[in-house]
This record gives structure tokens, sequence and C-alpha cells, in this order.
């Protein structure tokens, strides 16, 4: 799937690309992600995600979200023994309660006795991303994460270039 969007792995403009991290509502990056300090704690934090993984890891997450969910991010399933469900990443387990974070960042806790079912779900990243950006903002994704190398929380990233 990757072959497909490989013109997105390369020349991307990191200005524009912070735009539609940030600013962009279709592509929603900052409702779940944290970069230096700022946005959602659903997803991994990515302030320093182009120290730590290539462009082709970039753009793979974006176009083909569950080929690879980040360690600490796989979400659960979880059905209650009176039907209900509950959908999220895995915060803390212990013997009595399982702690999920749901999309919208509240969290939620399971009595283990009250669970029937348990399950592994897919990547908490929308699977259809791609459907509303262009390969252009795609790209300029690619681009903005790649310059990603502060530790996670400090004020300031690399600068562009």
């Amino acid at each position: 799937m990757l072959a497909n969007w490989s013109e997105c792995l390369e020349g991307g403009n990191a200005e524009l690309g912070r735009t539609v991290f940030f600013g962009r509502s279709a592509a929603s990056c900052r409702r779940c992600h944290k970069v230096s300090g700022g946005g959602g704690e659903v997803g991994p934090d990515l302030s320093r995600i182009g120290k730590d993984k290539d462009r082709h890891y970039l753009l793979e997450a974006m176009v083909d979200p569950n080929a690879k969910v980040a360690k600490g991010f796989e979400t659960v399933i979880l059905v209650t023994t009176d039907g209900l469900i509950h959908s999220g990443i895995l915060k803390s387990e212990d013997d009595s309660v399982v702690q999920l974070m749901t999309s919208t960042g509240a969290l939620v806790s399971v009595a283990k006795d009250e669970i029937d079912e348990r399950a592994n779900g897919q990547s908490g990243m929308p699977q259809d991303l791609i459907k509303n950006l262009t390969r252009s903002e795609i790209r300029d994704l690619v681009e903005y994460l790649s310059t990603l190398q502060s530790e996670p929380g400090s004020a300031h990233g690399k600068s562009g270039k």
C-alpha cells in the first residue's frame, strides 16, 4: 500500500505541514497527539517522532494506521455483563479494574468482575484520514513530522531545514 504514496515521502513544506497538523480540522492531529506540550493525550506524543522514526514509518502511520500500532496505544474493547461496550487505549489495569482512555480523552474505569468479553481493537488513528487530506497535505505532514526532534514537553522543536 505504501508504494501508492511514494511521492509523499519527500519534498513537502514543513510549515504547511505544521498548519495541517495544528489547524486543519479534517486532519484533527492535535486532538489526539501532542507536540512540544500542545495537543491531546489520546495518541503518542510526537515531539521527537522525526528523531525516532523515518519518513516511511510516518507515511505508513497515516495511510495504513493498523500496520504498526505504537506500543502502549493499542485499543481494547470491553463488553460488560450488562451489555455496555467500552473502547479505548489501555491506560492501567490491576486485579480489580481496567482503565481506558476514550477517543475523546475521557477516562473510563470498568470493574473486572463486570467484564463479559475483552478483545484487542484496531489503531485509534482514523482509518479514513487519507480521504480527508490531499496528497500534497500528506507530503507536507510527513515533512513537518520529520523535523520534530525535541524532547516531549519542551518549548521548542528543531527548526526546519
